[in-house]
């Protein structure tokens, strides 16, 4: 073999050597994430990563419910979401994360594979939602006060099975899930003092509030006195309101020719203007829309005691309360109670 001919061999091998170590370095310098959606309509064109700062990142959707991303990232939990799916994920440079959801389930399990911690602690995530979204399993229903003490014992022990099957997670993990979990079950027991406050509000008249219809005009609250009115607090991003949309749609239906107003009152931030005219268009909610200006930091949201959604309150045709925390369009009391006023 010549020397020229060994001199270019060594100078290949060397290439390509350094080809193969750049590779590896621009691989651990990125998460890979995608996803498979199944069930996702022809008008779902990206999906929307969450990082703590609030940063939005789109990824581009393909027509078979397909999406695929590389970002460099902190290590630690973000959000993506679908549309109304919202799910907790954890990232990590040099990992890739798949992900599997039904567009048409908003409360099915999220599933992930790929390869690196990623995934576990993903999985992680997910089965902690999942215990929380028992709250609205057809097992319990709603919180009362016959359940609530059955359901944080639940809760509690679900979330304690977790730990000790995933105990060598990572201890900044568990740290924040440890945070949340206190947070929410902090948040049932406020639920519970709440619901005592509104209780306190049947019988009262509700106070005379100004509305946002979809076109921008004023809604006066005055304005539905004369019939019974059924209203329904939600949001665009709120997966368990939408999840009651379907039987809402079906009540207005059934009693359109009753004395009664369905109403839906978004709590969606002035920025979301948008999202929430586009979620009313997409779910068909052919009933009456507005929106509460000042949402979350409103004088009706402070009235009413609201500090999760959805939320439905009733009134009489003389705008006084029936119910501050009435049950919601899916319970089997609500056709017995609208039956029963009407």
């Amino acid at each position: 073999m010549s020397t020229r001919v060994f001199t270019q061999g060594v100078v290949a091998l060397l290439a390509l050597i350094t080809i193969l170590i750049s590779c590896q370095k621009e691989e651990l310098n990125h998460v890979t994430l995608s996803g498979a959606i199944t069930n996702a309509p022809p008008d779902l064109d990206s999906v929307y990563v969450f990082v703590p700062e609030g940063f939005q990142r789109g990824i581009p959707v393909m027509i078979d419910g397909s999406f695929s991303d590389t970002l460099t990232v902190s290590e630690g939990m973000y959000m993506i979401q679908i549309d109304d799916i919202i799910a907790d994920i954890y990232l990590k440079n040099g990992d890739k994360l798949h992900m599997q959801t039904d567009y048409a389930d908003e409360m099915a399990p999220v599933k992930f594979s790929g390869q690196g911690s990623s995934v576990e602690y993903s999985n992680i995530l997910e089965e902690f939602n999942q215990i929380f979204l028992s709250i609205y399993s057809s097992e319990f229903g709603s919180v009362t006060d016959s359940n609530i003490a059955t359901l944080q014992h639940k809760i509690t022990e679900d979330y304690n099975a977790l730990k000790r099957k995933n105990r060598n997670a990572r201890s900044m993990l568990w740290r924040e899930l440890d945070r949340k979990f206190n947070d929410n079950l902090h948040g049932l027991q406020n639920l519970m003092v709440s619901r005592t406050y509104t209780d306190s509000l049947r019988g009262t008249n509700m106070p005379q509030y100004q509305f946002l219809a979809l076109e921008g005009t004023n809604i006066n609250s005055q304005n539905w006195q004369g019939k019974y009115v059924y209203i329904d607090v939600w949001a665009q991003w709120c997966a368990p309101c939408i999840k009651e949309l379907p039987a809402l749609k079906q009540l207005s239906e059934q009693y359109a020719d009753k004395n009664i107003e369905f109403v839906s009152l978004s709590l969606d931030l002035e920025k979301d203007i948008d999202k929430w005219k586009e979620a009313v268009q997409k779910h068909q909610m052919t009933w009456q829309q507005a929106r509460v200006p000042q949402a979350w930091d409103s004088e009706f949201v402070n009235h009413f005691q609201i500090n999760g959604i959805p939320r439905v309150i009733i009134l009489d045709p003389m705008g006084g309360i029936i119910h501050a925390d009435g049950p919601r369009p899916t319970d089997a009391e609500t056709q017995n109670l609208l039956n029963s006023i009407l």
